[in-house]
């Protein structure tokens, strides 16, 4: 079945697999250091760039990294600075309804605005909501790369982080 925050008449079975499919194994937490662990819940809002759409997390991400995978450069440009939370720390404020719905993919489910094109968030097959860093205030920093096997030639920024072939 799809996630319930996705509207759309496609089962995930008939989305294109990746040859590189995404585990489906619980996240773990991934924090810079262990005193950047909050010892409470946050709760932080973004939009996209007209307001349209916004959302609200709570809590820290399960992983916050760059990802250099071939779809989030193809959306992009680059690599994609992305958190993800689970699906009871997301909710849609408003423009949920007003939002582009594309099954990418791996089972994946991308939502950009409909009105400015922002990357709005992003579904993954275990459920879990990926959300864009950049969106965020206050700032969340990526703690490592993922899907480093697929940049290709593509330099990597801030090399000094842990770097996967996918998810670790």
């Amino acid at each position: 079945t799809l996630p319930p925050c996705v509207t759309d008449d496609r089962t995930l079975d008939s989305i294109h697999r990746s040859p590189f499919p995404l585990s489906t194994a619980p996240l773990p937490h991934i924090a810079s250091h262990p005193q950047d662990t909050p010892t409470h819940m946050s709760t932080t809002s973004y939009s996209c760039m007209c307001g349209s759409f916004s959302a609200t997390l709570t809590g820290d991400p399960a992983l916050a990294c760059w990802c250099h995978c071939l779809m989030c450069r193809k959306q992009t440009g680059a690599a994609m600075q992305l958190g993800v939370w689970t699906p009871a720390s997301f909710a849609v404020s408003q423009g949920d309804d007003g939002l582009i719905k594309y099954g990418s993919s791996g089972g994946v489910f991308r939502n950009s605005c409909g009105t400015c094109g922002s990357f709005c968030y992003k579904v993954l097959p275990d459920g879990n909501i990926v959300a864009p860093l950049g969106a965020l205030e206050p700032p969340v920093e990526p703690t490592c790369h993922i899907f480093v096997k697929d940049k290709g030639e593509q330099k990597v920024m801030f090399a000094d982080l842990p770097q996967h072939a996918a998810f670790p």
